[in-house]
């Protein structure tokens, strides 16, 4: 998935969706709930990898734009 030829459209979105992720477990952390506390270690890294791949994907697909 992370090797494709997408377009920069693609990779702002899951960077947007990424980062809203990443909101979304700091909001679970700071709430009483015990359940979701346990649950945001699960997805938090999972969050931060596609927010790395996505911003790297990004920075690909603008360095092959002024290739061209």
């Amino acid at each position: 998935m992370f090797e494709g030829d997408y377009s920069k459209k693609v990779w702002i979105i899951t960077i947007v969706l990424a980062v809203c992720s990443i909101g979304l477990d700091i909001f679970f952390l700071t709430q009483d709930n015990a359940f979701m506390k346990e649950t945001v270690w699960f997805s938090l890294p999972i969050a931060a990898f596609i927010l790395y791949k996505g911003i790297e994907g990004l920075i690909k697909k603008i360095k092959e734009e002024k290739e061209e």
